[in-house]
């Protein structure tokens, strides 16, 4: 029997991985077993074969980012994300409900999230005021929040501190800006991997393999732009309050054990919003959401 190895995934391409071994070089592994389906940011075991290697076995995964494809099949895009950035911009207006999305499906795969506000050089000084009132209100339950301008280089040194050291997602709308962090975390990075899987002819798939890069500043970048578009997927309506870190002050205090924070009577939840306690926009997101899963959960 081969030695096993440890290694960490950069890049899959269906049974083909490029895997990143404990001093730092890579070689090209196969996928041994059918049920195996490693992807990028997995921790594998892998043995040597004639002309590179095989994986055996995906170590245990956290920090999973998934999505559903149109059979409800669950296909894993990345694993043991640290954290996730979720950008938002000046221009176009920040749409407070897609974050409040992305924060709960933050905390739904157990993985940190922190708030950027991009493109912070084209706000005038009353919108900048504005905005800084409505986001102290994410650093009050807990959220990091970063004010960035890459343009500017505003708050760049506070964001590459926050990224430091650990596994980062970038997740945001279209036209946040998330290309221009990307190129501000990975300055000297062609975001390909074209190069390293030229012998197996895997070029094709360069535009849109999620792939793992190392930030200068240590630290990872998980990109692909499945990732990105990373977001909340069906579930029993009732699990949504547990993502809305404010909420949780209030567990085990309404009336009612199953109490949804909707229409209840004595619910502590909306008691605290009446008493200014709990966000009034915040509340609004999960009612939102809730709607949002009753419909999603029922059809799946």
């Amino acid at each position: 029997m081969s030695e096993l190895h440890r290694g960490r995934v950069i890049v899959n391409f269906r049974r083909h991985s490029v895997v990143e071994r404990e001093d730092g070089s890579r070689i090209d592994c196969i996928v041994k077993g059918r049920k195996l389906k490693p992807v990028a940011g997995d921790y594998v075991l892998w043995e040597p074969t004639v002309d590179g290697g095989a994986i055996t076995e995906i170590l245990p995964r956290h920090g999973v980012v998934e999505r559903y494809d149109s059979l409800r099949a669950r296909q894993v895009l990345a694993a043991n994300v640290d954290q996730a950035i979720i950008v938002n911009a000046v221009e176009p207006a920040v749409d407070w409900f897609t974050l409040d999305k992305y924060l709960a499906a933050a905390e739904a795969n157990g993985i940190d999230a922190f708030v950027v506000l991009n493109k912070v050089d084209l706000a005038s000084d009353t919108q900048r005021r504005e905005l800084e009132a409505r986001f102290a209100l994410y650093r009050r339950i807990g959220y990091p929040v970063v004010f960035l301008s890459t343009a500017s280089g505003e708050g760049k040194d506070e964001f590459l501190g926050r990224v430091e050291g650990r596994t980062n997602i970038l997740v945001g709308a279209s036209g946040v800006g998330k290309s221009s962090i990307s190129r501000l975390l990975l300055p000297h990075e062609d975001i390909r991997i074209g190069e390293i899987s030229a012998s197996r002819g895997e070029g094709r798939h360069t535009t849109t393999a999620t792939t793992l890069y190392h930030l200068p500043s240590g630290g990872e970048l998980i990109d692909s732009p499945g990732v990105r578009e990373y977001r909340l997927w069906p579930m029993p309506p009732r699990d949504v309050a547990p993502l809305f870190r404010e909420f949780r002050d209030y567990n085990g205090q309404c009336r009612f054990a199953d109490c949804m924070h909707r229409n209840e009577p004595q619910c502590a939840v909306k008691s605290a919003v009446s008493a200014g306690e709990i966000d009034e926009r915040r509340y609004a997101s999960y009612l939102a959401l809730v709607g949002i899963m009753e419909e999603q959960y029922r059809e799946w």
